[in-house]
């Protein structure tokens, strides 16, 4: 003899309760509701704010059809042009091709998609990365990948018109309706923020963004279009931008004309780190000009300041709906010549500088970061020429993510480190020289990169490495692919060390 499962049982049991509604006065009337597991908050959600009349029962999962009203829940592609009076779009659900954070590739064909695993873009978190699809992101016209959560009521036509039964679930279901075609949710907006290396416009650089009429498309040639595509352009100034010529004694001394300034932020900076072992090099008097040329020309920067509450307070400023944070640190070495940034160079009380690696950093990167800010912390650190960080220069930026921090954009070794996923947050250890003349003789002195992240709700959703060539005094995007295959073994070479 067969046995009926307890599920069989289950249905069974609802199909007779369906009958003996069905045959009582005053009955109560059943009302079909389908939903998949994953949606069944979102219908306690509605039917908690929007619950049905007492007279009405819910059946769930009934067997047959009983040719009785039905509610469904669903995911599926949303076709506006098939909107019809009894179909709510309750929301759209990006989804969006991912890889690991470390590989090169940024954007896919639309024939490549079965090659790669879709998340919903919420779902969207590092060690992953998001793919644009033939260069369209969630929320563009065309973006081809997303589905759309509806919720839809089906009336079957012979369905009793008595005591405007029929009427009563209309009026239930386009209360729910106005709601959620009041609320159009907004498209995901992408905010981009991007982070380069050290810059030295020394050796003849200034003097052709200054004098030459096409001086910028000269230095930065293809590379413009990208450093002006971000809402946030991010670099290192590794000098005084000051007049003085009294040098503080050191091996170099690197200072740029102030008239520079309106020209790089034309280019498309908008914050400059001083937190460098350049920034003293002529002197005070040298440090204290650079903050106010840097103010006159309405470029931000952090980490720095005539006091050490200026020095701990960081930049804040608000992409579309993400606000983002940056301070600047410094935590390189000393170096041969006897310079010693945290002793000659770090704010106190009795002298304007930086802000470096310390207790003071450490507590004025926990006074920034909050839950609702992206928080950015530009480190000038490590030691030079070497391509793989150090234990001790990981550990104080890991301490730093821990402290709060999101990602975190390197520099000092004047080459390129690896990037490294720490807790769901990014560290780039090294972005190497950007605009930095006079390197050609040093192994791999010329590879730079624009490391470029898209943000959502304050979460790194997209990052975009963008391979740069040094040649002399500019730069170019370098398409050979080489410092691309560089930078990921570089990354790569990070996580199997862990």
């Amino acid at each position: 003899m067969k046995t009926i499962s307890i599920k069989n049982k289950l249905l069974i049991l609802q199909f007779i309760l369906i009958i003996l509604i069905s045959g009582c006065s005053n009955k109560p009337l059943p009302v079909i509701v389908n939903i998949p597991d994953n949606m069944k908050d979102t219908w306690n959600l509605i039917i908690k704010e929007f619950p049905l009349p007492a007279k009405y029962i819910f059946i769930y999962d009934p067997m047959g059809n009983m040719s009785l009203p039905e509610i469904t829940l669903k995911t599926s592609f949303y076709d506006k042009s098939l909107q019809t009076e009894n179909l709510i779009l309750l929301n759209n659900i990006y989804l969006v091709p991912t890889t690991n954070f470390w590989d090169p590739v940024v954007d896919i064909n639309i024939t490549e998609i079965e090659n790669y695993n879709f998340l919903p873009l919420e779902e969207v978190k590092l060690p992953l990365k998001g793919l644009s699809i033939e260069s369209l992101f969630p929320g563009d016209s065309g973006y081809p990948a997303y589905k759309a959560g509806l919720l839809e009521l089906v009336l079957p036509e012979n369905y009793e018109q008595k005591d405007n039964v029929r009427q009563e679930l209309l009026i239930w279901f386009g209360n729910i309706k106005k709601i959620f075609d009041q609320s159009n949710e907004p498209l995901p907006k992408i905010s981009w923020l991007a982070g380069v290396g050290d810059m030295m416009v020394q050796r003849g650089v200034e003097t052709i963004l200054i004098s030459q009429k096409n001086g910028i498309d000269f230095i930065f040639g293809d590379t413009l279009n990208v450093l002006q595509d971000q809402d946030l352009m991010l670099g290192n100034l590794e000098g005084s931008i000051t007049y003085t010529n009294t040098k503080t004694a050191k091996s170099y001394n690197f200072k740029f004309n102030p008239k520079v300034l309106p020209i790089l932020k034309e280019v498309g900076f908008n914050y400059f780190s001083l937190t460098n072992n350049h920034i003293y090099d002529y002197g005070e008097k040298g440090f204290i000009d650079t903050l106010k040329y840097l103010k006159e020309a309405e470029i931000s920067t952090s980490g720095a300041g005539h006091t050490k509450n200026e020095a701990i307070e960081y930049s804040e400023m608000t992409l579309d709906n993400n606000t983002i944070r940056v301070l600047s640190i410094g935590a390189y070495p000393r170096e041969n010549n006897g310079w010693d940034g945290r002793t000659m160079a770090q704010v106190s009380d009795s002298r304007p500088g930086i802000l470096f690696e310390g207790d003071l950093a450490l507590e004025a990167v926990k006074n920034m970061a909050s839950e609702s800010s992206f928080d950015v912390l530009m480190i000038h650190g490590g030691v030079e020429w070497r391509s793989i960080p150090e234990e001790n220069q990981k550990n104080i930026y890991r301490d730093y993510l821990d402290a709060g921090a999101d990602i975190i954009f390197g520099s000092h070794p004047h080459v390129l480190q690896g990037m490294e996923e720490w807790k769901g947050k990014l560290i780039a250890y090294s972005l190497g020289n950007f605009i930095f003349p006079g390197m050609g003789s040093m192994k791999f002195a010329e590879d730079s990169m624009i490391l470029s992240v898209g943000i959502i709700d304050n979460e790194i959703k997209y990052i975009k490495p963008i391979p740069v060539k040094i040649n002399n005094q500019r730069i170019s995007i370098d398409k050979s692919g080489s410092i691309l295959d560089r930078f990921k073994k570089l990354s790569t070479d990070l996580i199997r060390s862990k």
